[in-house]
């Protein structure tokens, strides 16, 4: 999953689901996050940078402020942003692991970028089989929240790397 969805954002899916299936499967990928949340931190560290959590990015919060919003509807609207998010690795893997080298980037500078490649993969098939469960009766909450994580990731992506383009369409 991105950094942004920390642990604390699973936790809190954990926490506030409305069945006990989800508040398990919530509960799971907090748990693995934790564990990457940490390597984030170090492979930051080892670019001389550090991550402030009281002070994200501006995309990053705003992120933070429609995954709270969830909390309102049906938990299942989560899956749809775990959908996108744990399902990026799926497309993006090869091509990034392909420029490491290019980079010059060394293994302590990409542990959570190499372990994202491999764990991402269990993940995204965990999360499309739990929106095959619940996709008949929350459709259009799993869809939308879908759509909007995938805005979501273009703008953190544009953040992340200081692209400089026309601004994204708004997330309504």
């Amino acid at each position: 999953m991105i950094p942004c969805t920390t642990t604390r954002s699973t936790a809190v899916a954990a926490q506030q689901a409305n069945t006990e299936e989800l508040r398990e499967f919530y509960a799971h990928l907090a748990a693995d996050e934790e564990s990457h949340y940490v390597l984030a931190q170090a492979d930051l560290r080892e670019f001389g940078e550090e991550v402030d959590p009281a002070n994200p990015p501006p995309p990053v919060q705003r992120f933070h402020e429609y995954w709270q919003s969830l909390a309102a509807g049906h938990s299942a609207a989560w899956l749809g942003v775990l959908y996108v998010a744990e399902n990026i690795a799926k497309y993006a893997t090869g091509p990034v692991l392909e420029l490491f080298p290019k980079l010059e980037l060394n293994k302590a500078q990409t542990r959570w970028l190499r372990v994202h490649a491999e764990v991402d993969l269990e993940h995204g098939a965990e999360v499309q089989a739990m929106c095959a469960r619940y996709m008949d009766e929350h459709a259009g909450q799993i869809t939308d929240a879908a759509a909007k994580m995938s805005q979501f990731w273009i703008e953190i992506m544009q953040e992340g790397f200081r692209v400089e383009t026309s601004p994204a369409p708004a997330i309504a």
